[in-house]
């Protein structure tokens, strides 16, 4: 019993010693703000020159208040194309091949909420968000 009650103790001056750390970051800008990376799955409803549009699907913290809604999705030189093949392996495609209504994964950076690809996969595995 004794030795429990010293657990808990301990436990708890431990987490009084990282409330002050955690308080000194402060408040957060909503998530639509704060940009980086994301992760996003839907489907192509338009390809526009370099521009892919999603619905999406699922995703990433980033993504999740898009859920449900339309995003364009610009792609650079950079962007790397891939299909996944049956067996789990991908191979590189290109922007061309892609299609009105394919399932796709997308990989990127948000910033000043601009959505730039970094990796689109077609016929990788859709999942919903809780």
């Amino acid at each position: 019993m004794k030795k429990l009650l010293i657990s808990l103790l301990v436990v708890t001056l431990l987490l009084a010693s990282a409330m002050p750390a955690l308080a000194a970051r402060g408040p957060q800008p909503p998530i639509k703000n704060r940009g980086g990376w994301f992760i996003l799955t839907g489907f192509i409803t338009a390809i526009d020159g370099t521009t892919v549009t999603v619905q999406v699907v699922g995703g990433n913290p980033t993504v999740r208040p898009v859920i449900g809604q339309v995003v364009a999705v610009q792609t650079t030189a950079q962007t790397r194309f891939l299909l996944k093949n049956a067996d789990g392996t991908t191979t590189p495609i290109t922007l061309g091949e892609l299609e009105v209504g394919q399932g796709v994964s997308v990989q990127g950076v948000l910033a000043a909420e601009v959505w730039t690809a970094n990796r689109i996969t077609v016929g990788a595995t859709l999942e919903h968000s809780r």
